[in-house]
């Protein structure tokens, strides 16, 4: 009932431009930058279990970026970190569309959108990550609950965790995974790295991965070279994705030094901004960045930039098909919810 309520109010608000009325005003002289993960045509976003709050279909993201391009200057998000860096202010509202780990359906789907629209886009890249073919980390801890016939079989190594696994209090295994993943979000570096390792050899020793592996194939230097050259800019997402709280002081360097002779030798040009792995940072992580001469990093903050913002402290609005999967629910999402 409330997911209908809300619909309807979005409805409302869009069909008597009331959305769009008000996201002009609070655009003016500020800049939107938009993070987006997968995007897979509708048909496999209905019949698979996915993880929330990561995919998009195809129609959605055709109708955001009509909408987008009426309303905005979409420019690439370097020029916009640029002119923040910058302090001078402007009076057209700017925006910017950026994708998190370099997902191939991003290649595959997004890509000829994008290059359909002219809008420019910022890939934000995961050196781990580059040509994967299957999940892992977190992704493998979601596929594991959903695939598994008894949940008592996985073991993470972590009690309490596995508690939480085999527990009967919530039956919905995506919203059991949720809640396992924000809670293993929350562990030390050391029992995170253990938790993952653990539920991901069980998932890969246990199951036959073949008919899952779309999900998780990530884009390959070729696929890279091949968007770059259509106008798409890559950043980095660090070295392993990490929670970047909770990594050793020491480690702190190598996940978050720009790789730009290794990019560099596969032909792909990284731009030096920087997107927080799950959005998390604090003074210590910025530091770092600060000394590698990044020129600024996006959050996951929802809000709108303008020349005050601090260009390491970028606001963004993650957007998927849970808040964008009809155009008022987008306008509304970018707009009057954006605070």
């Amino acid at each position: 009932m409330t997911t209908s309520l809300s619909d309807a109010a979005a409805g409302i608000l869009y069909a008597t431009g009331a959305a769009s009325f008000f996201l002009k005003r609070a655009g003016r002289g500020k800049a939107l930058i938009l993070a987006y993960h997968h995007v897979v045509p509708g048909r496999l976003i209905r019949d698979n279990r996915l993880m929330t709050g990561m995919y998009l279909s195809t129609e959605s993201f055709e109708e955001h970026l009509g909408f987008l391009t009426r309303h905005f200057r979409i420019e690439p998000l370097e020029k916009i970190v640029a002119l923040i860096r910058s302090g001078a202010s402007w009076e057209e509202p700017l925006c910017a569309v950026t994708f998190d780990d370099g997902w191939k359906d991003v290649n595959d789907y997004a890509l000829p959108l994008l290059k359909q629209y002219a809008v420019p886009a910022t890939v934000f890249s995961v050196r781990g990550m580059v040509g994967l073919q299957g999940p892992g980390g977190l992704d493998g801890v979601f596929e594991a609950i959903q695939m598994t016939d008894r949940l008592v079989d996985i073991r993470s190594g972590v009690a309490e965790i596995d508690a939480l696994i085999w527990s009967d209090a919530i039956l919905d295994r995506v919203e059991k995974a949720r809640q396992v993943i924000n809670r293993i979000r929350e562990l030390s570096y050391d029992e995170f790295m253990k938790t993952c390792a653990g539920i991901n050899r069980y998932l890969s020793g246990t199951f036959d991965l073949d008919g899952i592996r779309w999900k998780y194939e990530t884009m390959s230097w070729d696929d890279m070279r091949e968007a770059q050259e259509q106008g798409v800019d890559f950043g980095y997402h660090s070295k392993t994705h990490p929670i970047l709280t909770n990594v050793p002081a020491a480690l702190l360097e190598e996940e978050l030094t720009l790789p730009l002779k290794e990019y560099g030798r596969e032909g792909i040009l990284l731009k030096p901004v920087f997107c927080y792995p799950d959005g998390k940072f604090g003074e210590e992580v910025v530091a770092v960045l600060r000394d590698e001469r990044y020129m600024g990093a996006v959050t996951l903050q929802k809000g709108f930039n303008d020349a005050g913002t601090n260009p390491f402290f970028l606001r963004r609005v993650n957007i998927h098909e849970g808040n964008g999967g009809s155009l008022s629910r987008f306008v509304l999402s970018i707009g009057i919810q954006n605070r």
